[in-house]
């Protein structure tokens, strides 16, 4: 059974990874959807004036919590190879759903130029936030040595 500590050292961890998510996905999808390439998402016509912000945070929390649970789970692979299999799968998965399907049934301008402009999207802000959610589970030498009774714990 897990201790106080432990628990709440867990949670902490957890609520890194989300934010790390979070965080920079909206930073990166506002720099580059309302910034970088406001004109050329303008030309699709395809975004809502009338956003519906409950889906649109709903999403975003659902995928963090999701990619937190999934990254903690390859934290025993070390800093670099967790960050590159988190992209690894999430990446496509995240292309899968942000791209492929959006491209299939909205309506646009352009699906080719969507495309081309979501799946810049997705990659620029998976290489952002694979290393990020990667490093709120890197284990502390102090961490590692207070768990084994070191006495040179700090």
């Amino acid at each position: 059974m897990l201790s106080q500590h432990a628990t709440q050292h867990s949670f902490a961890r957890h609520a890194l990874a989300f934010f790390a998510f979070v965080i920079p996905t909206l930073m990166v999808g506002f720099g580059w959807k309302y910034g970088l390439f406001r004109s050329e998402y303008e030309a699709l016509q395809m975004h809502r004036r009338d956003i519906s912000m409950v889906l649109a945070f709903g999403s975003l929390f659902i995928q963090a919590a999701f990619w937190a649970f999934v990254c903690a789970r390859l934290s025993a692979r070390g800093f670099l190879r967790r960050s590159v299999s988190l992209f690894l799968l999430a990446c496509p998965v995240g292309w899968s759903f942000g791209v492929c399907m959006v491209g299939a049934k909205h309506v646009m301008t352009s699906v080719p130029d969507f495309v081309v402009l979501e799946s810049g999207f997705t990659v620029v802000m998976y290489l952002v936030v694979c290393p990020l959610m990667s490093a709120a589970y890197i284990h502390s030498p102090a961490a590692g040595r207070q768990r084994r009774g070191d006495p040179l714990r700090s």
